[in-house]
């Protein structure tokens, strides 16, 4: 008789219904803000947006927003800015993001009687302070904006809420 001694091997396969795919949350803000360009404020033509920032740590990750100006509408016109780009979010404490942003932008504006998109480019820097456990929190930043047609960089201003989502 031969005795192996040998410890014994789990012959229990994977259950597939437990594997799940890690999936990075995303960092949702609503936010108000105000443009200019130069030293000059234009608060008239607040915006209001949101935006969403793929949270990773010290890597490129999505960054995406888009903003309304209501003040347009009183004249029958509606604007929109839409922008795409990436950021790297910087974790500078527990709960505190730094992210610096770059990518593209555009002005889209349409009332009865014409149409008009002006592409661009953005950079911009923003920051974020959430609670860990709850995920809320506040962002504020500022991106500026270069368009073939301006003379200096339109920028903006905005401050909002913040909510992570998985």
């Amino acid at each position: 008789m031969i005795v192996l001694l040998a410890p014994q091997a789990s012959t229990r396969a994977q259950d597939t219904a437990t594997v799940r795919r890690k999936t990075n949350p995303w960092i949702i803000a609503w936010s108000a803000g105000v443009p200019g360009s130069g030293h000059e404020t234009a608060p008239y033509l607040f915006t209001v947006g949101v935006s969403f920032t793929e949270q990773v740590t010290a890597r490129p990750a999505w960054d995406m927003s888009v903003v309304t100006m209501p003040y347009t509408l009183g004249y029958g016109a509606a604007l929109f800015a839409p922008r795409i780009g990436g950021a790297i979010p910087v974790p500078l404490a527990s709960g505190v993001l730094f992210l610096p942003s770059a990518g593209f932008s555009a002005v889209v504006g349409w009332s009865p009687e014409d149409a008009v998109v002006m592409p661009g480019a953005y950079a911009g820097i923003a920051m974020v302070l959430r609670d860990s456990a709850r995920g809320s929190g506040v962002r504020a930043g500022v991106t500026w904006h270069a368009f073939p047609d301006t003379r200096r960089a339109i920028w903006l201003a905005e401050i909002g809420m913040v909510q992570a989502i998985r």
